[in-house]
């Protein structure tokens, strides 16, 4: 035996000591006793844990084998659902040539047509697409719109700037849109009834669009008559972080649209709905450092689409909001906005029930009294 080490198995046991034993012991030897017996008792109670962990796990695993089982059971009455909402879509940009050959049967002359009522005939792009999916026999065709109108229709289903839809964009978009409105349809219509329906593009417009009704936003098709109908204000950045999730979307705000986009009130705001709380806890202190872009691309990431129910005050319960003009002008210099932003934000702070609070912060930083 190595010197130095213990034997195996070796018991480490010593008698209850006599008074005049224990006494007449040297310090340093009545130290070391105390050591052995404590470290004696906690090993003990640490193996009796140990014991009492390996009882559980024993238990616990019984259960997950009875648990597996009776999942097994219920999976086998319900396994021709597996995969049954799947579903891909395939989008195509296609350039179309007007068809300027018409052939004569009389004489059987060709002639290409360089105009149509008046205009130059040119080519141009258009989208079509395809749905495929185990629940199909065959795949179902689509066509959307030629490429200018396509970007018409987006624009207005969006609220982005039609400068900014580009080929790239419009394809991401009709593949992410057109997979939640299949889906939808296999859902609401059942795997038989949908093979049979037209998923026609025209369709999937008025979808979007009461869609959008539901979430509260005004995104019909229908021509903006002014500038500020377009203008993005703070309902839009909460509708683009929960649904939209373009990530060029801060890219596209004006520098004024930029300044109601506060990452702190918008926090504030999604912390209202309980489903996004675990998720907010657990990232936003993290984002603190962060410059608003930032923090945009963060929550579209970490927030799951979906239309979201937020805890706020009726507008029509509440009392009536207070546009005190302290108040909006220390809410510019905070946020170093325009008034009409600031009369937004006072809106989400009535909303939300921060407005007092809000407000006596702003009142303390810049040395107002308050009333």
């Amino acid at each position: 035996m190595e010197k130095g080490t213990l034997p195996k198995n070796r018991k480490r046991w010593i008698d209850f000591l006599p008074d005049e034993v224990y006494n007449s012991l040297k310090q340093t030897d009545k130290d070391n006793l105390l050591h052995f017996q404590r470290l004696s008792k906690s090993r003990v109670q640490k193996e009796l844990k140990l014991k009492k962990l390996k009882e559980e796990i024993k238990e616990l695993r019984k259960s997950i084998s009875d648990t597996n089982m009776k999942e097994e059971y219920y999976y086998l009455k319900v396994q021709f659902l597996h995969n049954v909402f799947g579903c891909r879509v395939d989008v195509v940009r296609g350039l179309r040539k007007p068809n300027s050959l018409k052939q004569v049967p009389s004489n059987k002359i060709s002639y290409k047509r360089k105009t149509h009522n008046g205009k130059p005939l040119k080519p141009y792009y258009v989208w079509n697409g395809k749905v495929y999916s185990s629940s199909l026999e065959k795949p179902k065709s689509i066509y959307f719109q030629s490429e200018d109108k396509l970007k018409e229709t987006i624009s207005k289903l969006t609220g982005n700037d039609i400068k900014t839809i580009t080929p790239d964009f419009i394809k991401k978009y009709l593949k992410k849109e057109y997979t939640d409105y299949v889906r939808d349809l296999m859902r609401k219509n059942g795997v038989e009834k949908f093979s049979s329906l037209s998923i026609s593009f025209d369709k999937f417009i008025k979808w979007s669009e009461n869609r959008n009704k539901k979430q509260g936003t005004s995104s019909t098709i229908q021509p903006t008559s002014n500038q500020n109908e377009s203008k993005k204000r703070f309902k839009d950045h909460i509708k683009q972080i929960t649904w939209i999730k373009d990530k060029d979307y801060y890219k596209t705000l004006t520098q004024e649209e930029r300044k109601s986009f506060s990452p702190w009130l918008i926090l504030k705001y999604l912390s209202h709905c309980y489903e996004l709380l675990p998720i907010l806890g657990e990232y936003t202190p993290k984002m603190s450092m962060l410059n608003p872009e930032q923090v945009y691309k963060v929550l579209i990431g970490i927030i799951p689409k979906g239309e979201y129910k937020f805890k706020v005050l009726n507008r029509k319960k509440k009392k009536g909001v207070v546009y005190s003009d302290v108040m909006i002008e220390l809410l510019s210099k905070e946020y170093e906005c325009s008034s009409e932003t600031s009369k937004e934000y006072i809106d989400i702070l009535y909303e939300t029930g921060d407005y007092e609070k809000t407000r006596e912060h702003l009142y303390r930083k810049y040395g107002k009294e308050l009333s």
